[in-house]
C-alpha cells in the first residue's frame, strides 16, 4: 500500500505487526517496522541515512521503542520491559573467514605475535586452525586448500570455507578486529550491545524469532538442521533467517559476541553472547535468549558481527569509548 510522501498525515489503522518502507530521494531504502494495539497512538519520527552514511553491508535501526526480552520460553531470559533505543547500524551478516584473514594479515606486518595470538584457534592459547604460509600469510584451510592435520574445527570433519562466519574467535579478539575496521573505514565499529542485537532481532511486536512466530529447524542453522549431522555455512545461507530490518543469521549458525557484560557481579569478567548456533538446539534461536562468556573465551560456534555506532551519548558511551583500550 503505498503512504503518499513524508510527512503522513494521522489515519485509522489496523491493529497488528506492519513493515513500512520508507524510499529518499537519495540513498537506501528504509525498514521501519511497528506493531499497532488496540486504541494505541502512534507518531514515527524517522532518520533517513543520506548516501554515504552507511557502510556496505550495513542496515539501519531507527530509533525508538521495543519490547525487550519477557519470552517466558527462554530459561536464561529476564523480565519483559519497554526500552527505547537511539539509531544505530547493524551488519547483515557477521564478519566472515575471508574478512578476519585480511586483519590477520594486516596485522602480522606490525605485531606477528598479536597475529599469531588472534588467529582462529580451539582454545585461548592454542595453536591456529588457520597455517601461516610463507610469502602469503595466514590461509583459511578450505578443500581446495587444505591445510596440514589439525586445522579442522575440533570434532568437525569438515574443511573451512572462506565465507563461513569466522569461529575460534575470543571477545578481545572480536573488539581488535571492530577497531581495525574503524581504523581503516572511517564509520565507529563496534561490537552490538545486547540491546541492539535484540531489537534489530525480534523488531517492535516481540517476536519469538527473526522471521515470526513459528520454530523451524530448516529455517535456521541450528544442530538438527541438516541430515549429515550440524555443520557451519557459509553466511548467505538459510534466507529465511532474516529480521524484519533485513539482518541475516541471528537465529542460527553463529552465536553473536556482545559489547556488554551480563550485568551480574558474578560475571563481570564476562561478556554476553547471542542467537543460535550450528552446535545449539532450536530453543536457542528464540531472539530473546541470552548466554555468556568470559572475555578471553574462545568457542567454535560465535563469531563477530559489528554495529556502526551513529551518535555517541546515552548509556552505551561509556562501552563504546572504552573499546580502543582493549
Amino acid at each position: 500500500m503505498f503512504l503518499g510522501t513524508t510527512p503522513i498525515a494521522k489515519r485509522a489503522w489496523p491493529m497488528g505487526s506492519w513493515l513500512l518502507i520508507v524510499v529518499p530521494d537519495q540513498g537506501a531504502p528504509l525498514r521501519v517496522p511497528f506493531a499497532v494495539a488496540r486504541r494505541q497512538d502512534i507518531r514515527l519520527d524517522l532518520n533517513v541515512p543520506g548516501p554515504g552514511e552507511i557502510p556496505s553491508g550495513f542496515l539501519p535501526v531507527p530509533a525508538g521503542g521495543f519490547v525487550w526480552q519477557g519470552d517466558r520460553f527462554v530459561v536464561s531470559g529476564m523480565p519483559r520491559d519497554l526500552r527505547c533505543l537511539d539509531d544505530f547500524l547493524l551488519a547483515r551478516f557477521p564478519v566472515t573467514c575471508r574478512e578476519y584473514a585480511a586483519w590477520l594479515n594486516d596485522l602480522r606486518t606490525r605485531d606477528p605475535g598479536e597475529a599469531a595470538a588472534r588467529a582462529p584457534r580451539e582454545a585461548d592459547g592454542a595453536p591456529s586452525y588457520w597455517p601461516l604460509v610463507e610469502g602469503e600469510g595466514y590461509v583459511v584451510p578450505t578443500a581446495g586448500r587444505p591445510g596440514p592435520a589439525g586445522t579442522r574445527l575440533a570434532g568437525l570433519s569438515l574443511d573451512w570455507e572462506e565465507d563461513w562466519p569466522v569461529l575460534g574467535i575470543s571477545w578481545a579478539d572480536a573488539a581488535a578486529y571492530a577497531r581495525w575496521r574503524s581504523l581503516r573505514d572511517g564509520f565507529l565499529f563496534v561490537l552490538p550491545h545486547e540491546e541492539q542485537w535484540e531489537k534489530a532481532a525480534r523488531g517492535t511486536d516481540a517476536r519469538p524469532y527473526p522471521w515470526g512466530t513459528e520454530a523451524y529447524d530448516r529455517i535456521c542453522n541450528v544442530n538438527s538442521s541438516h541430515d549429515s549431522g550440524p555443520r557451519p555455512v557459509v553466511v548467505d545461507s538459510f534466507p529465511w533467517d532474516e529480521s524484519p530490518y533485513g539482518v541475516r543469521g541471528l537465529a542460527g549458525n553463529a552465536r553473536d559476541w556482545c559489547l556488554n557484560d551480563p550485568g551480574l557481579a558474578a560475571y563481570s569478567g564476562w561478556r554476553v553472547t547471542r542467537g543460535g548456533s550450528w552446535q545449539n538446539p532450536s530453543p536457542a534461536a528464540r531472539g530473546a535468549y541470552r548466554a555468556g562468556a568470559a572475555l578471553g573465551t574462545v568457542q567454535p560456534f560465535t563469531t563477530v558481527r559489528l554495529a556502526v555506532a551513529v551518535r555517541i551519548g546515552g548509556t552505551l558511551a561509556p562501552w563504546i569509548l572504552s573499546l580502543p583500550g582493549q
